[in-house]
């Protein structure tokens, strides 16, 4: 795990809604109030069922930030979190122990990701900007965290389908300047979308799995 060097050099703390504190990478992606606006978002849609365990993945762990809220807020959900980054992943379980939290960590590849089991709920706060679309840092964490260098969202869409549950729901931010990416997506027909939220500069959207129906 960490040491105390390590955590200084690499990480700046953050404190959360309810005042506990976890690590972020510095080069990382950070942690904003989208974070926060989207799992407020996702509050309101799963409270009247916070009792009932579901099956949770997240797609791009990060450090853990969306998965820790959720589980927070929801403790009987089995949630696991699957990370390319091995920094990051070994980051977020630290802020998992920090927080005495229980989630299923897989440092893994997203688009090779097919464990037996389907998923209730699926979440994903993937990298906004295309290839292309803009500078990129001299770090290669910083782009790994803004760019579609590792996945783009049609890999993004593919391991929905291919890990969601029948009737199962998935919830995605992205930018502003996917909208149009994301409508295509649904014309596809195996997602309908049930709401599409806009603030700022993100969109969150909540899609039904309606393939198999």
């Amino acid at each position: 795990m960490f040491n105390k060097l390590w955590l200084e050099e690499n990480t700046i703390k953050v404190k959360l809604p309810d005042n506990k504190v976890i690590y972020q990478h510095k080069e990382g992606q950070k942690i904003s109030s989208d974070n926060e606006l989207f799992n407020k978002i996702l509050f309101e849609r799963f409270h009247n069922s916070k009792n009932f365990a579901k099956h949770v993945l997240e797609l791009g762990l990060g450090n853990g930030i969306n998965s820790i809220m959720l589980k927070s807020k929801f403790p009987s959900w089995d949630i696991t979190g699957i990370e390319i980054d091995d920094e990051q992943a070994r980051l977020a379980s630290y802020n998992c122990q920090l927080l005495n939290i229980d989630l299923n960590i897989i440092e893994g590849d997203l688009r090779h990701f097919c464990p037996e089991r389907k998923f209730d709920l699926i979440i994903a706060n993937p990298p906004y900007q295309k290839l292309g679309s803009g500078k990129q840092s001299p770090k290669e964490r910083t782009n790994l965290a803004k760019f579609e260098l590792t996945c783009n969202m049609d890999d993004v869409f593919i391991a929905l389908e291919r890990n969601i549950a029948p009737a199962g729901e998935a919830w995605l931010l992205y930018s502003q300047n996917r909208e149009e990416d994301l409508e295509n997506k649904l014309n596809e027909g195996l997602f309908k979308k049930i709401e599409m939220l806009k603030e700022k500069k993100i969109v969150i959207v909540g899609l039904k799995y309606v393939a198999n129906q």
